[in-house]
């Protein structure tokens, strides 16, 4: 089984536009959260996600940029390293097939990788962000049509 990729309808796309501004934004996320039943902010380490199962569709799950020291520091951890030395991810060898990351982003994604997965309902999930949360996007949409090939994907 492979994950599918979405063709995102305005509404949908109208979504994790604002879920990736709000993500910024303490008070704007904590108002967006508070207004939803099913909406978390997950934050580890300086790393944070969205995720957003009550808004249309699709699961939305948003990973903020470049906003803390934290931040500047998983930018700046450039190296690249084997995708499958990041546990946390579920990625083994033999999938990552030889495929090596920036360990900074890889680093960051994997920091949130299984709470936000384990938050998602199922079903249809889109991830997005900003810069450095567009980069943690795609790594764990690697992950995640890995672990949940059946869970249409778009990013």
């Amino acid at each position: 089984m492979t994950a599918h990729v979405l063709d995102l309808d305005l509404e949908e796309l109208e979504i994790a536009w604002n879920l990736t501004c709000t993500v910024y934004n303490d008070s704007l996320l904590e108002q967006h959260c508070s207004a939803r039943r099913d909406c978390e902010t997950i934050e580890v380490g300086g790393t944070r996600a969205v995720v957003d199962a009550s808004a249309g569709g699709a699961t939305h799950v948003c990973f903020r940029g470049t906003a803390t020291n934290h931040d500047v520091a998983m930018d700046l951890y450039y190296h690249l390293k084997p995708l499958e030395s990041f546990t946390s991810l579920d990625i083994d060898a033999a999938r990552a097939a030889g495929a090596r990351a920036h360990a900074g982003f890889a680093t960051a994604a994997s920091l949130v990788y299984r709470r936000v997965a384990a938050a998602a309902k199922g079903g249809p999930v889109v991830l997005s962000g900003h810069s450095l949360g567009g980069a943690l996007a795609l790594i764990a949409g690697l992950a995640w049509m890995r672990r949940a090939a059946s869970s249409p994907v778009a990013s």
